[in-house]
């Protein structure tokens, strides 16, 4: 499966971008960097990395990448306005994390333990807040555990 990290990037080119994007839909694959459990209009952070590409972009390969991800994005926003119209899918942050980390020099194969570095600290706020409330943070998680718990707090 295209992680965000190359959906940006994989047409190639901007003319290869929609016959690469329908491709994935048609193999029943996800087009990675795009929805958000929580943001269902648009992910605000998404457009703080687009710009701070932008200000960072030379003209160059990074603009030329930045350009492509552009077409990637619009592409895959109509394509996934055609293909799931009732649901509401928008460019989340992955789309320009994975290119920033690109542009800075980050490796692919260390983008997923990059993701999971950036995220430590917010899974530990929530577990030390869950574990303080007794709440689920989430409530459209449903627990289906046991009933009853066997260890001590």
């Amino acid at each position: 499966m295209a992680s965000a990290t190359t959906i940006a990037s994989e047409p190639g080119s901007a003319d290869r971008a929609e016959r690469y994007l329908r491709g994935l839909l048609h193999d029943g694959k996800r087009i990675m960097g795009f929805g958000h459990r929580v943001y269902h209009t648009h992910d605000p952070r998404a457009e703080n990395l687009h710009q701070t590409l932008a200000r960072l972009s030379e003209p160059a390969a990074t603009g030329q990448q930045l350009e492509l991800a552009r077409v990637v994005e619009r592409t895959a926003l109509h394509l996934l306005a055609e293909h799931r119209p009732h649901a509401s899918l928008h460019t989340n942050m992955e789309f320009y994390t994975a290119l920033l980390l690109s542009q800075l020099g980050v490796p692919l194969e260390l983008m997923t333990l990059v993701f999971a570095a950036t995220r430590c600290a917010g899974w530990l706020a929530h577990a030390a807040e869950q574990r303080e409330s007794g709440d689920i943070i989430r409530p459209r998680a449903r627990y289906v555990g046991p009933a009853e718990r066997t260890d001590s707090r």
